[in-house]
């Protein structure tokens, strides 16, 4: 999504909201899943997670049994219980 300069900001940003909200809860938390992964972490690296909230309303309890706690990798984004 950065690789388009010619989209501002908010354009940007309102696509991957777009994005996201065709994707269900697990396909969020396997996006996640994958994004802590070495072929996935560019997301995180990158810091495109917080910055798009790509993972945002995600319940945390879909992660706990993979022990992960996202709300400590990722203080900026908010997430459902």
């Amino acid at each position: 999504m950065d690789e388009f300069p010619t989209f501002c900001f908010f354009e940007r940003y309102s696509y991957a909201k777009n994005i996201r909200a065709q994707f269900s809860n697990h396909s969020i938390a396997l996006f996640i899943i994958n994004a802590y992964s070495p072929l996935g972490n560019i997301w995180i690296n990158e810091k495109l997670i917080e910055k798009y909230h790509l993972i945002k309303n995600l319940p945390v309890s879909l992660l706990i049994p993979f022990g992960k706690d996202v709300r400590k990798d990722f203080p900026n984004i908010e997430f459902d219980m």
